[in-house]
């Protein structure tokens, strides 16, 4: 159901909550940054793959992640 939206949308960027597996392989033509710990709870941010994110930064305890696209930071918590 995720595939089909963010293609369909034709997202580029977009920050997931509560991510409790690390399985994004089925999510074609996008590049999975995460952040999910060993209680396997996390955050992740999908971005298309000729996106690029730079000074990804995520919080030890697997709540949230920042990272840079074009000067802007994008926060996810």
């Amino acid at each position: 159901m995720l595939n089909d939206f963010i293609h369909k949308q034709e997202i580029e960027i977009i920050l997931l909550q509560e991510v409790t597996h690390t399985d994004f392989e089925l999510i074609r033509g996008y590049t999975a940054h995460l952040n999910v710990g060993t209680n396997k709870r996390g955050t992740a941010i999908l971005t298309r793959e000729q996106t690029t994110l730079t000074n990804i930064m995520r919080l030890p305890s697997c709540r949230g992640m920042a990272a840079s696209y074009q000067g802007i930071w994008l926060v996810n918590l």
